[in-house]
């Protein structure tokens, strides 16, 4: 582990940043969900050797899935990255731009385990999606309206 600060799932809530002092008065077990920075996902704390002296059972011990209490933690919210890029690509550069930015915080907000944050920012990240778009299809119908009008405007002009 890279860290000494843990984030764990209790009751369906992300509980943390806690010391490992801290998750003693949280009475894990080894089948609680946990993450540090530097983890790759959330994890089983019985796969974290550092956290055995928690449990008041055998280090080998971990009970079957069926039978486990603890609440996965919660899925990531959507990013909007793909959308984002596609959105900077077609439509409007600068809002696809803020796009992306808003969807690598939806990961990394999700990574320290602050669920709210990442939801917020998922937020964000479509609602510049959705405005770089809109502003991209308003400027094309304002770009083909004057386009019809200069066409007509210039065939009435050429019959006088």
């Amino acid at each position: 582990m890279q860290s000494s600060t843990f984030y764990i799932v209790q009751n369906g809530t992300r509980i943390g940043p806690l010391s490992f002092e801290q998750l003693k008065e949280y009475q894990i077990t080894p089948d609680t969900f946990v993450w540090q920075p530097g983890m790759p996902e959330w994890q089983r704390a019985s796969t974290c050797p550092e956290l055995t002296p928690l449990f008041n059972v055998p280090p080998q011990f971990s009970r079957s899935a069926e039978v486990s209490t603890s609440v996965p933690p919660a899925p990531r919210p959507k990013t909007w990255l793909v959308e984002s890029i596609l959105t900077t690509i077609f439509c409007c550069l600068p809002f696809g731009i803020v796009g992306i930015v808003k969807a690598n915080e939806v990961e990394a907000a999700y990574n320290r385990g602050d669920l709210a944050e990442a939801q917020r920012q998922s937020r964000l990240a479509k609602l510049w999606v959705l405005w770089g778009v809109g502003i991209a299809v308003v400027c094309t119908l304002l770009y083909i309206l004057f386009v019809v009008v200069l066409a007509v405007s210039s065939g009435s002009f050429s019959g006088d």
